[in-house]
Parts: C-alpha cells; structure tokens; sequence
C-alpha cells in the first residue's frame, strides 16, 4: 500500500512537469498581442526613455544642424549702429545684395555698404571705437542683406509679412500657430514641446513649417536654453519660385540674436524650405 501511493505522487509529478513544457495554443494567444504592443517603442517604453527615442528621431530631421554658419556660402548682414566689431564680417565698398522696403513695395537691389567705427557701449572706454555700423546707398529701408546669393535676381519681392520690431506678431513660443497663404496654398508654422517628463521639461521645443502634404522640422531645441524665444521677422518669395521663403531668429538665449534665412529654391527632396544663410550677434 505504502508503495502504491509513492509511485502514484512520482507518476502525476511526472506528468504535471511534463504537461507544463508542451506549447499550448491557449499560452500562443496571451503571447501574440504583447508582441504587437512592442512595435510601438514609444507607448511601451517607461516615460524616462521614450523622449529620449523621440528625441532623436525629431534630431534625425534637422538637417541645418548638421551644417555650420562657417560653411554656408551665402553671407548674411543686416543694417544698423553699434555692433560688435567681430560681428560685422564686410567691408566698406563692398557691393551686396539688399531686400529693401519702401512703403508698401519690397525689392531685391545691389548696393554699396558703408561700414563705419563705432563706440561699442559693452567694451569700449571712452574715446574707443571698436565696434561698427553699417549702412547702404540705397535711402530705403534694409531688411537683410546678402553676399554670394547668385541664385537671386534683382527685382520686386511678394511679401506676406514683415515685422521691424518684436511684438505678439512675431513671437514663436510653445503652442504658437501661423497660417499664411500664397498663390493658392495654405503654410502653417508651428511650435510644441511634447516632451515633458521630469528629465526633459522645458526642452524639445520643434519649429515645424507644413504645407501641400508636407511637413518640415526647421529648428529643434533638444538641450534647454535660458529665457530663449524665437520670433519671424519676414516671409515672402525672395527667389521668385512660386512659394514662400522665411527670415527668423531662432536664438538658444536670450542675450543672442540668431538670424537665419531660409529659401524654398533650395529645398533637398522632401522637404519645404533650407536653411541657407545667418547672421549671429549678441549683447553684453
């Protein structure tokens, strides 16, 4: 009797251990939808590593950071008092390219710049000049001025907009929305930070510009900035092709202004606009 019952525990051990290694259908069906949960990283992932994920897809968009100022071919200048003399890289005579306003009328015109000492009020002493101003022959407004840009021709320039100054126009701050239409389409400028956990709070903040299907990442700020803000400062088709350029400063701080054109005759395949050309200055 004593042995009946021990081969009768070893024989249902046996069995159950057994029954537990065959694959079963039923365990199939539990297993399958966790695996189609997974093919989207970024709802399955904990908070701390999914904007992490999405970081790096939004960076892979970017492309104008992958390319300096310094290799830009096409110089970017503005008019005005007092900058910086490491900031103004032109010379008296010099001919370049102005987009210049006159009332209502905007054009593209050569001109002769005039680039004079300054006192820079941030290092100069008394009776020192190191810093420089710069103006134009041309007795109407400059809005930029440009050097090397074969690929523009003299001429008027269809504007949408244009701001001298900053104002509510021209900010570009989380959840800001632009809309503009030309020659029958619709361009939408947009930004958003959508990643907002504790590691990555306040920063991640796109610039995306859309338009006829497509939809382009002009800026992404991925490391945080200092009381940094972006503002448009004039949209319009400077390359004559039909479709809408734009001139932004899209500064990381607030003590810099970072001035960057961006042309639609330029775009690589795919994409709206390129970043072709800045001008970088600071305060103190």
């Amino acid at each position: 009797m004593k042995i009946t019952k021990t081969f009768t525990g070893v024989f249902l051990l046996t069995f159950l251990i057994g029954y537990s290694l065959i694959p079963s259908p039923i365990k199939d069906k539990v297993v399958t939808p966790l695996a189609t949960a997974t093919t989207n990283p970024l709802k399955t992932l904990t908070p701390a590593i999914a904007p992490k994920i999405e970081q790096q897809l939004i960076e892979e968009k970017v492309d104008w950071q992958e390319e300096g100022s310094a290799k830009l071919k096409i110089k970017l200048l503005e008019t005005g008092e007092g900058f910086h003399g490491d900031q103004v890289n032109a010379k008296s005579g010099e001919m370049w390219l102005g987009l210049f306003k006159d009332k209502e009328r905007y054009f593209l015109r050569n001109t002769k710049l005039k680039i004079s000492p300054a006192h820079d009020d941030i290092v100069d002493e008394e009776n020192i000049k190191t810093g420089k101003s710069v103006f134009t022959d041309n007795k109407a407004q400059a809005v930029f001025l440009l050097k090397n840009a074969k690929i523009l021709r003299q001429g008027d320039v269809k504007t949408v907009f244009f701001a001298e100054d900053i104002d509510e126009s021209t900010e570009l701050k989380n959840g800001s929305r632009k809309e503009f239409e030309f020659d029958g389409e619709k361009y939408i400028l947009s930004v958003e930070n959508k990643i907002q956990s504790d590691e990555f709070l306040g920063k991640g903040s796109k610039l995306t510009l859309s338009s006829n299907g497509k939809e382009q990442i002009l800026t992404y700020l991925k490391d945080g900035c200092n009381d940094c803000y972006w503002n448009l400062y004039w949209v319009g088709d400077l390359d004559q092709d039909g479709k809408l350029d734009f001139y932004f400063d899209l500064s990381w701080h607030y003590n810099v202004m970072d001035k960057k054109l961006f042309l639609s005759s330029q775009a690589e395949r795919g994409n709206l606009v390129k970043y072709v050309a800045n001008f970088w200055t600071n305060g103190c």
